[in-house]
């Protein structure tokens, strides 16, 4: 079960809560409006940091930014590859949309890991033997993916700078050649 699983609910019951919000007495209403003016305080606050003192490139949001330019440099100082091995999956979602061309990604085989959907399109990664790949990720070539291929070097390093210009990330980025067609492992659980 993830955190934003039940968030559907929260909307459907909304209106439900607020029928009853109506005939509630006055203390449950001065809680509730204090619950919510103090959302919204917290709310601006993290969205516009610097309403409170805090500077653009620190706020709460500073990892989350930049990834787009980012990952347009890892394009731009990377060799051409047939298909891209991702470290982690929300790295695999960022290059999947980010990429500035069409392109196969999948997730490092990695069985310790919760499944997610690039591990159901795994089974497809046959097609690439023969291929090269690029491996990215925030560490050195894990050997369950070198060992699939017949040469991997380093490519790259490429940081990834925020608003302020600082490093919210560094991409080590593997040039993978000769694909030797052998699929992930196949997980037993989610």
């Amino acid at each position: 079960v993830q955190i934003n699983w039940p968030a559907p609910l929260y909307l459907t019951l909304f209106p439900l809560w607020a029928g009853r919000f109506g005939s509630a007495g006055n203390i449950y209403k001065r809680v509730v409006t204090a619950g919510f003016l103090i959302s919204v305080i917290i709310i601006a606050a993290t969205f516009f940091p610097n309403l409170v003192g805090v500077e653009e490139g620190r706020g709460p949001f500073k990892k989350v930014k930049g990834w787009q330019q980012g990952i347009t440099d890892v394009y731009h100082q990377s060799p051409k590859a047939d298909f891209l091995i991702l470290s982690y999956y929300s790295l695999a979602g960022e290059f999947a949309f980010y990429w500035p061309e069409q392109i196969d990604v999948y997730v490092e085989p990695d069985p310790v890991r919760r499944m997610n959907q690039y591990d159901l399109w795994a089974e497809d990664i046959a097609k690439h033997t023969g291929g090269s790949a690029l491996f990215i990720g925030y560490y050195q070539l894990p050997p369950h993916v070198s060992s699939r291929f017949e040469s991997c070097t380093p490519a790259a390093t490429v940081p990834s700078l925020g608003p302020d210009q600082t490093v919210i990330r560094t991409y080590q980025v593997f040039h993978c050649l000769n694909f030797n067609g052998e699929n992930w492992p196949r997980f037993t659980q989610f």
